[in-house]
């Protein structure tokens, strides 16, 4: 996204900073409307699939 001129709302002077904000900003709104809400953070593929899998089977 760096190059790309389609993304008005990081063509700012700091684009992670306003992703940071951004993120911040509509992170209440995604988990209010999500089914599921997964963690990924240092898990690999494979675990983060399991996982998904796994909350899928209990709805």
């Amino acid at each position: 996204t760096s190059k790309d001129k389609n993304r008005p709302l990081l063509l700012t002077d700091d684009p992670k900073k306003t992703i940071i904000k951004l993120l911040a900003e509509r992170a209440p709104l995604y988990r209010a409307v999500a089914d599921i809400e997964l963690m990924t953070g240092t898990r690999s593929i494979q675990q983060t699939v399991s996982n998904l899998v796994k909350q899928l089977h209990k709805e």
